[in-house]
């Protein structure tokens, strides 16, 4: 070897050195600026969806032989053309029960006239509820809640309680009169209600942390996803005389016994008075996993972090790919091609769209299988009992995140589910990709399968 070969050995060594050095600099300055944006949105997008939960939430009144009563409620169904609240708001009604529907941007106040359908009192099997069902005259023209049962509830969750205590309303304008009030707070314990007659089972009751005030009677508990899981409907109180400025005049009024002691009503119970009344709903049956409340909790910076995870694969094939080139020969150019897109599985999910039908225009997340039908025991998506074409449990459907696929599969339906233009053999599951549709027995409902 010549005393030349050498020198230019050593210089290609040193210039493929420097050339991995600014390399590696340069993915440590993106790595690190991303992953701060990424951080960095965990505080503005870690807040829940308040507004989605008020939007549902309404004020119940009604005139009774002395004074005007008044309480909380909430929409249900996907035609917003019914009012779930507690029986205790509405047993002295003498008039017309009337429900204000709450503002929103596109929509103002409304106050619509409505009808009760059913109270828990005059029902045997469910005497032990404090619950009734209102039907308006008119659509509220937005969708009813979500719910979720007690199996996904423990002890700990973080709660919301949404309605109209009447103390806020001493200091409320006209324009807020239909604004509800939200308060968080965590369940404290699940218990069930002493009933008076012994052979009897009381209500299930959830004891919660947040304020719950005369007034919120009958409004929604939300769990930090936005499903119900309870109706608001007491509160420890206690009468305490009170006496005027002049001490002359004495009377009684109730104060609170104990400081953030509040129940709710367990959704369960009341799932199956809706489906008789052939009402929609959604329902989440199953806990989620930790990794799935983490997606739900903050899916902002969950896609970030996805971003973040991506984008460093990305650095990393690219300086192995430019070091294998380097050392190859100090004369040929590392390329400067995009390396190829590697995207973050975490980012994907699955949902259902509602195209026709009952469900038109709903959006259902798939963090878990769902099943179609109208038994409300077995079934998350409820079909009233009027749709005798559709089966108790017609079919189910779930996703896989690794695959990004949706798989369909008819559960021995009488009237069949149909998909990819032809009718599932009894118990056959089939597979679908973003953008197909399949509608269950006669078509009256569809859907399509989308990923986000």
């Amino acid at each position: 070897m010549t005393k030349g070969s050498v020198e230019l050995g050593n210089s290609a060594a040193c210039l493929r050195k420097m050339g991995r050095k600014r390399v590696r600099r340069a993915a440590k300055i993106k790595f690190w600026l991303l992953l701060t944006i990424a951080l960095g949105s965990t505080i503005s997008s870690a807040n829940v969806d308040q507004q989605a939960m008020r939007e549902p939430t309404v004020r119940v009144g009604c005139k009774t032989h002395k004074d005007f009563a008044q309480g909380s409620g909430f929409l249900v169904g996907t035609g917003g053309n019914h009012v779930v609240t507690n029986e205790h708001v509405i047993d002295k009604c003498v008039g017309v029960p009337r429900v204000v529907v709450s503002r929103t941007d596109q929509k103002d106040t409304t106050i619509v006239e409505a009808r009760i359908v059913w109270r828990a009192s005059r029902d045997p099997s469910r005497a032990h509820l404090d619950a009734a069902l209102l039907t308006l005259t008119r659509s509220a023209q937005r969708s009813g809640v979500r719910f979720a049962i007690s199996p996904t509830v423990r002890e700990g969750d973080r709660v919301w309680t949404m309605g109209f205590p009447g103390a806020a309303d001493q200091v409320a304008s006209d324009e807020s009169f239909a604004s509800p009030s939200g308060s968080t707070g965590t369940i404290s314990r699940t218990l069930t209600l002493k009933s008076p007659k012994a052979n009897d089972a009381g209500a299930k009751l959830y004891q919660v942390t947040a304020a719950i005030n005369p007034g919120s009677s009958g409004g929604p508990l939300f769990n930090e996803f936005g499903e119900v899981i309870g109706i608001n409907t007491l509160k420890a109180m206690v009468a305490a005389v009170t006496v005027d400025s002049a001490g002359k005049s004495f009377g009684l009024t109730r104060v609170p016994a104990g400081e953030a002691i509040g129940w709710a009503q367990q959704i369960d119970d009341l799932l199956p008075v809706l489906a008789e009344h052939r009402i929609s709903f959604v329902t989440h049956k199953e806990r989620r996993s930790g990794f799935q409340m983490w997606i739900e909790r903050d899916t902002v910076t969950a896609s970030a972090i996805g971003v973040v995870g991506a984008v460093t694969l990305l650095l990393l094939g690219s300086i192995f790919v430019r070091r294998r080139v380097q050392q190859a020969s100090v004369s040929v150019p590392v390329p400067s091609g995009r390396p190829p897109e590697n995207r973050s599985r975490s980012s994907i999910d699955g949902i259902v769209i509602g195209v026709k039908g009952d469900y038109r225009g709903a959006t259902i997340r798939l963090d878990e299988k769902i099943t179609f039908g109208r038994n409300a025991g077995e079934c998350n998506v409820v079909f009233p009992n009027d749709r005798s074409e559709i089966s108790g449990r017609h079919c189910s459907l779930r996703f896989d995140e690794v695959e990004r696929t949706f798989f369909l599969r008819d559960l021995n339906s009488a009237n069949g589910t149909f998909a990819n233009g032809r009718r599932l053999a009894p118990g056959e599951t089939v597979n679908l990709r973003s953008g197909d549709h399949f509608y269950l027995a006669n078509g009256r409902n569809r859907f399509e399968v989308a990923l986000i």
